[in-house]
């Protein structure tokens, strides 16, 4: 029978989302199976999938390529959600969501950089059509 760890040894305390979990829960496969051609990463749409995990900032899964994975990456959808959710000022956000990363015209940006770009576009916190008087 595999010894089955103690789940309050799996968890740091101090970390969330995908780095809640010890590494040494999330080993590398020892034989892993190749990056799925047909799946692309949902964050950039550069490169195949190595799996779908689940998004730290949303109650849903995406495909991530292994650069995303590995650099705390999430699309921008679901950054923009959030800023659009919480408001546009930077003081109401908790001071981890400035620590993730996202994909934007080829490159890796900040969340905060992103909420830079994001939040000075004309409109962006007008409430969809549907829901205007």
């Amino acid at each position: 029978m595999t010894d089955v760890p103690d789940p309050s040894d799996l968890v740091d305390p101090g970390a969330y989302g995908r780095d809640a979990v010890q590494h040494a829960v999330l080993r590398p496969d020892p034989d892993p199976a190749p990056p799925n051609q047909d799946l692309m990463c949902e964050v950039c749409q550069r490169e195949p999938a190595v799996g779908v995990a689940s998004s730290s900032m949303a109650a849903m899964s995406l495909a991530y390529g292994r650069t995303c994975l590995d650099r705390n990456a999430d699309a921008t959808f679901i950054l923009a959600g959030n800023f659009y959710s919480i408001g546009p000022d930077p003081n109401d956000y908790a001071d981890w969501i400035w620590d993730f990363t996202t994909f934007v015209d080829g490159e890796y940006i900040t969340a905060r950089d992103f909420f830079d770009r994001v939040t000075k576009e004309p409109g962006f916190f007008d409430p969809p059509p549907e829901d205007a008087p």
